[in-house]
C-alpha cells in the first residue's frame, strides 16, 4: 500500500517536489493518502492526481484535505476543455491549460501546493 513507501520515505527523510497520488478512488483511501504523502512535500512543491470529476471520493477527499490545510485546489486540463482530442496532437502537445472543476471532465488534473514558507 500507498503507506508502506510513505513510510519508507519517511524513515529515510525523503522529500519530493512533485507527487502523483493515482491509487484507490475510495474517499478514505484518497484522503489516507493525501496526509501520508504531504509531509513529504518540500516546499514549493506540488501534489497532482487526476479522476476529481470522475469518481466522488475523490473529489470529496482532496477538497476536505485541502479544507484541512487551508489550501487551495487548482485544476489544469491536459488539452483545451472544449477542444476534441486529437488537438493534443501539434501545437498543444505537452502544455496545461487552467480550469475549474466544473469544467473538467476526463482529461483534468487537481493539483495542490505546499506553501514555500
Amino acid at each position: 500500500p500507498s503507506s508502506t513507501a510513505a513510510e519508507f520515505f519517511r524513515r529515510k527523510q525523503f522529500s519530493a517536489e512533485l507527487i502523483h497520488i493515482d491509487a484507490s478512488h475510495e474517499y478514505d483511501d484518497v484522503l489516507a493518502d493525501l496526509r501520508w504523502w504531504y509531509p513529504h512535500l518540500s516546499a514549493g512543491g506540488v501534489l497532482l492526481g487526476d479522476d476529481y470529476t470522475l469518481w466522488a471520493g475523490v473529489g470529496r477527499a482532496v477538497d476536505a484535505f485541502a479544507a484541512e490545510r487551508n489550501l487551495t485546489v487548482a485544476f489544469v486540463a491536459e488539452q483545451p476543455v472544449g477542444r476534441p482530442a486529437d488537438a493534443r496532437r501539434g501545437r498543444d502537445a505537452g502544455r496545461v491549460f487552467p480550469t475549474t472543476a466544473e469544467r473538467c471532465k476526463t482529461a483534468c488534473k487537481w493539483v495542490i501546493r505546499r506553501p514555500c514558507a
